[in-house]
């Protein structure tokens, strides 16, 4: 690789939105896709539970519209609700016409029922591997004209100047390498590798976010974060999801006594929002000091369970735990970013010729708190759309510019630092809040960044770990300043909905904080 490169466009990330991106793209110019690891390897590949979707005669878009609303508890972006509503069926429509196998029932589609959705809308693939049988469909799709892949490609920065992005510098092998392009596309997922406890791989560290926020551009709605309440408790890192599909098909939580519990949290029961159910968890295993509580499959059955949930069924017998009496330790875990980058709803940053779609990205769709299932199909909605401005960069040039560009200093990353952050972020900024923790979090990330942010960086480590302090800063502040609970954030000392003064999004900018440079 030369260490300079042009390219119409380049696409960061290859998850379901950044492949997605891709395929639209490549209408109007070459493509690059870039992965800082390898192709397969991020969260879409993980995801089990599947597709929200209006897509059966008992189904309207009213309804998914109502139960995304709802979920979303008051802040979601209307619009942009509508928009994944009303264009969902023809995205997956698409889907299925390029050959994803969607379960089938008999000769209908095989529905499962969500936490917070009121009819069976979820689509499901090879029974609990939706998002792997999607991404494989996808690259597929790709063939080799107008697309290049590049795997294990760390970008470490945009190439900005005066609100304007110009491409991205890249690290690989060692080497520093420089992308020019017309329009520059991210789709780099979350920030789950900030907990201890999470459900993402180990490539969600919010690298998209952090190096966006560090060029100019706005994120929106950091103090949200999905907890999901049932991850494997055995001891695997990242914890293993036991898809919420499971809860769907009819199992229970229940606790060390084997007596279901979230009756007494909310009228739903186990099928409640996701973080209502997250912490009717937490407060079970803080009162009777539990390391973990129990999903109980004995009312689906064993042998239903195996097949409907292959991949879950492999990897419990793979870890030897016993399902004699169908329980699985289960315990909440950091799951999905519902902030991000913010954008219009055509995909659009605040920054010309940056575009985003997916996790990484925020236009207010989910609101405080996400609809089960809904982020595949936002995923699939969105980036086409942000892709469709690729028609807009046809006849432009690709430009160079000169940029600041400072050497490295050779400074040791303590070892232990990471793993500090990540029990910082649980403790102080998970999922119960409080004023006392969030101070300490936003003092210790200033201090962190005074450190070793505002040191020009060499390695692909240190752009990480200056990536995880600008995240954990975000997510703190955020949350320190939003003196309310609504969806996923939730604050012990301000623990009320404050409609008069927080109905509304939290907007962050780098200009706000002058000790970032």
């Amino acid at each position: 690789m030369n260490n300079k490169l042009k390219v119409d466009f380049l696409v960061i990330g290859s998850g379901v939105a950044g492949l997605r991106m891709a395929l639209e793209l490549k209408k109007y110019g070459d493509v690059l896709i870039l992965t800082k690891s390898l192709l397969k390897e991020g969260s879409t590949m993980h995801a089990q539970g599947g597709v929200a979707v209006v897509y059966s005669s008992i189904d309207k878009p009213k309804y998914h519209f109502a139960d995304t609303i709802n979920a979303g508890n008051g802040i979601c972006n209307p619009e942009a609700v509508w928009r994944m509503v009303e264009e969902g069926p023809i995205r997956v429509k698409e889907l299925i016409d390029w050959g994803v196998a969607f379960d089938i029932e008999g000769k209908k589609f095989d529905f499962t029922k969500e936490g917070a959705h009121r009819v069976s809308r979820v689509l499901h693939a090879g029974g609990d591997a939706t998002g792997a049988n999607i991404e494989e469909v996808l690259i597929n799709k790709m063939g080799a004209e107008h697309i290049k892949f590049y795997e294990n490609d760390y970008v470490c920065r945009l190439i900005e100047k005066d609100n304007e992005v110009f491409g991205a510098v890249t690290y690989k092998n060692g080497k520093r390498v420089t992308i020019f392009s017309k329009a520059v596309f991210i789709a780099t997922g979350g920030i789950g590798q900030l907990y201890t406890n999470t459900t993402n791989p180990p490539v969600s560290t919010g690298d998209g976010i952090a190096f966006s926020f560090l060029s100019g551009a706005d994120i929106m709605d950091s103090e949200f974060i999905q907890f999901h309440p049932t991850s494997l408790a055995i001891g695997i890192y990242p914890r293993f999801l036991i898809s919420e599909a499971v809860r769907g098909e009819g199992a229970i939580l229940v606790d060390e006594k084997g007596e279901p519990f979230m009756e007494r949290y909310h009228p739903m029961k186990d099928l409640a929002a996701r973080d209502i159910v997250s912490r009717a968890i937490y407060d079970i295993m803080k009162k009777r000091n539990l390391k973990n509580v129990w999903l109980d499959i004995s009312p689906i059955g064993l042998n239903k369970f195996s097949k409907r949930f292959p991949t879950i069924y492999k990897t419990l017998i793979t870890n030897n735990v016993p399902l004699d009496k169908g329980l699985i330790p289960v315990v909440p875990a950091a799951h999905y970013f519902m902030g991000g980058v913010r954008i219009d709803l055509n995909g659009k940053t605040s920054l010309k010729n940056l575009f985003a779609a997916g996790e990484v990205s925020c236009n207010g769709l989910h609101g405080a708190n996400r609809l089960a299932s809904n982020s595949l199909l936002e995923s699939l909605v969105f980036a086409k759309i942000a892709a469709e401005n690729g028609k807009y960069y046809r006849k432009k040039e690709i430009k160079e510019i000169i940029f600041d560009e400072k050497k490295g200093i050779d400074k040791k990353i303590d070892s232990e630092l990471y793993s500090e952050i990540r029990l910082k972020m649980e403790t102080n900024a998970g999922i119960i809040r409080n004023m006392t923790n969030l101070k300490k979090n936003v003092r210790y990330f200033k201090n962190l960044w005074k450190e070793y942010g505002n040191i020009p960086s060499n390695t692909i480590e240190k752009f990480r770990l200056k990536n995880m302090i600008i995240n954990g800063f975000l997510i703190s502040y955020a949350a320190l300043q939003r003196k309310e609970s609504r969806g996923a954030h939730f604050r012990s000392d301000f623990s009320f909905i404050d409609n008069r003064h927080w109905k509304r999004h939290q907007i962050l900018n780098k200009k706000e904080f002058k000790w970032i440079k």
